[in-house]
Order: structure tokens, then C-alpha cells, then sequence
């Protein structure tokens, strides 16, 4: 288990937001967390039996896969 505290978004500074998106996810400014064809894929392939660990391509649909798969 993790040690954890939270902090509120203002309190992290705009470089290391910038720097985050920028590493892990270049266009996460145009699609706001969500990309549709990642999304179908990764279901797809659930249901066709591809497997299960497609998807989540995008910080936001990380946090959720995380969350709900573990």
C-alpha cells in the first residue's frame, strides 16, 4: 500500500501539470480525457477476448482502469 496525501490542483504548480500531460499524453488538451476510439477498442476487445490490457490510453481512462479493474 501507498502512502498518499491529497492536494488541492492549485497547489500543484502549471509546469508539472504541463509536464505530466506532455510526457504521457500530447493531446489530452484537445480530447479532455476521453478518446472514443480507445475506448471502443479496449471494449472490443474485452468482449471478443483480445484481452484486457488495451485501453486506458489517456491519463483519465488510466485513473479509471485502475480504479475499477485494480
Amino acid at each position: 500500500d501507498l502512502l498518499r496525501t491529497s492536494v488541492a490542483s492549485d497547489a500543484i504548480s502549471d509546469n508539472l501539470k504541463r509536464a505530466i500531460i506532455a510526457t504521457e499524453d500530447e493531446n489530452f488538451n484537445e480530447h479532455k480525457g476521453v478518446v472514443p476510439k480507445a475506448v471502443i477498442r479496449a471494449t472490443l476487445g474485452t468482449f471478443v477476448g483480445l484481452g484486457s490490457s488495451s485501453g486506458g490510453s489517456t491519463l483519465t481512462q488510466q485513473v479509471i482502469k485502475q480504479q475499477v479493474v485494480g
